[in-house]
């Protein structure tokens, strides 16, 4: 149960870190001509950036402890399927984008997938 709540933990920390990156780049003016040095300028003081950035340290420290308790090729498709079905979700209920049918199919058998890993 413990390793159930730190895979879940994980996978909400690494999903939000890019949703929030996604919120911080989306507030960034990308022009030609923009210097380096003021874009990175823009994110080291935008907060979703930092937020972002906050949760993948978190991730990565749980995705060390999760590494410790579990075998790796059990752990890495897990955390990443279980990461890209949040943020799909995320995309299409907080950002509006489009999700096709196939992408809902596609996350039935990564579900599937992952059941079978468990097991």
């Amino acid at each position: 149960m413990k390793l159930f709540i730190l895979l879940l933990l994980n996978i909400i920390f690494n999903s939000s870190a890019s949703f929030f990156i996604k919120m911080g780049t989306s507030r960034m003016k990308f022009e030609n001509g923009t210097g380096l040095f003021a874009l990175v300028g823009h994110m080291f003081t935008n907060p979703f950036i930092w937020t972002g950035g906050i949760c993948f340290v978190i991730g990565f420290l749980l995705y060390s402890v999760i590494l410790q308790k579990a075998e790796l090729s059990m752990v890495y498709p897990i955390v990443t399927s279980g990461s890209l079905i949040a943020i799909t979700l995320l995309s299409l209920f907080v950002l509006h984008e489009p999700i096709t049918l196939m992408d809902f199919l596609g996350f039935g058998f990564i579900l599937l997938g992952i059941g079978l890993i468990i097991k």
